[in-house]
């Protein structure tokens, strides 16, 4: 068991309360999914996920965080030609909080961010068997396993962000949703861009073309969301800068994975010779995410923790609808719910989201 506070007075009430039995916040006890056998994934999330102020926290009280941070942007500061630190940490609101939301900035910013909490979570004990990202966190997952550098990693995603911030205006949602049911809808001006779940699908296209299925959807009684982004990934309108950023990527220097990566492309292990290719990374921009096939994968591989590495859980939630919607048709449905972790949220102060996540995989997976 882990007893967490913030203070003297609330470890010695958590303290009492695991002494007497009691369910109190900030005492963890073994639960039912703990299995030491089992494998370790850690999810990288993707545009979307940002959230100002994320990440501040521990910036201002974990020396590792912070040492990981900085030196990555002592890589992605000249290239941006100002301080991302003073993005990330900026006041919600502000205009420099604003501008985390422009892709240039977007996306380099979640790379930090991606680094500083792997490089913490490594320094806790916590070692992933499996890595992989959603659309651009894979580039993420990539250099922690070893891919490419980190003055190449932050060059990639750099132009990747530049070039991708060009592109004309787009639209993007996601919808309650098979792929099939979707299939019917899909014209030249919108595709899929995403699939996240067996019945959530992301798609991606033109603004007008969107929203007519948005409305179809929604007339159904389907969730839908619209997905906050004035550009359309995934889709054809990145056709017009491939060719920039695959000169780009034939810059960068190409390793073997240490770490196996689970790849956006086909939903299975990246196979070395694929994923060390600069025409890897320029189709990562347009092709699908293959989320739901990535899950599956791990799952298949033994994996039953899943660490949502972001600013804000978004992978969680598609981790749960992926693995957990079936597990009622199990004969042993408890033993196959996977352990879904989450590093940072909007509602809980950074240092007190990790501890609990540290908690948590520490009396499952992680003795």
């Amino acid at each position: 068991a882990v007893v967490t506070g913030t203070g003297r007075d609330e470890l010695i009430e958590g303290l009492r309360a695991l002494a007497q039995d009691e369910t109190r916040p900030g005492v963890v006890c073994p639960g039912m999914a703990a299995d030491a056998s089992g494998r370790t994934a850690f999810l990288f999330s993707g545009q979307g996920s940002q959230r100002a102020g994320a990440g501040a926290g521990l910036y201002a009280a974990e020396p590792v965080f912070k040492a990981a941070v900085d030196e990555a942007c002592q890589h992605l500061d000249p290239l941006l030609g100002r301080s991302l630190v003073e993005l990330m940490c900026a006041e919600p609101g502000t205009e420099a909080a604003r501008l985390l939301d422009h892709t240039y900035y977007t996306q380099p910013a979640l790379f930090a961010l991606h680094l500083g909490l792997y490089r913490l979570l490594e320094h806790h004990g916590l070692k992933p068997d499996f890595l992989a990202g959603h659309s651009v966190g894979e580039i993420s997952a990539a250099h922690c396993a070893g891919v490419f550098s980190l003055a190449d990693a932050a060059r990639l995603i750099v132009k990747r962000a530049e070039l991708m911030g060009q592109l004309p205006p787009g639209a993007m949602a996601s919808i309650q949703a098979t792929a099939d049911e979707l299939t019917p809808h899909l014209t030249d001006q919108v595709c899929v861009a995403a699939y996240n779940t067996p019945r959530h699908t992301v798609i991606s296209g033109d603004p007008d073309a969107v929203a007519d299925i948005v409305e179809a959807f929604t007339a159904q009684g389907r969730r839908v969301k619209r997905l906050a982004t004035e550009h359309a990934f995934h889709s054809p309108h990145t056709e017009s800068v491939l060719d920039a950023f695959r000169e780009a990527a034939e810059q960068v220097t190409y390793h073997p994975p240490h770490t196996p990566l689970i790849s956006n492309l086909t939903g299975q292990p990246a196979e070395t010779d694929q994923v060390t290719t600069p025409a890897y990374w320029s189709a990562h921009i347009r092709q699908p995410v293959r989320f739901a096939d990535m899950l599956t994968t791990l799952a298949g591989a033994g994996t039953n923790t899943y660490l949502d590495i972001g600013p804000t859980p978004t992978l969680a939630p598609l981790v749960h609808h992926t693995l957990s919607d079936g597990a009622d048709n199990n004969s042993d449905a408890e033993t196959d719910t996977p352990t879904v972790l989450t590093t940072l949220h909007p509602d809980h102060h950074d240092t007190h989201a990790l501890t609990t996540t540290l908690a948590h995989a520490h009396t499952t997976t992680h003795p």
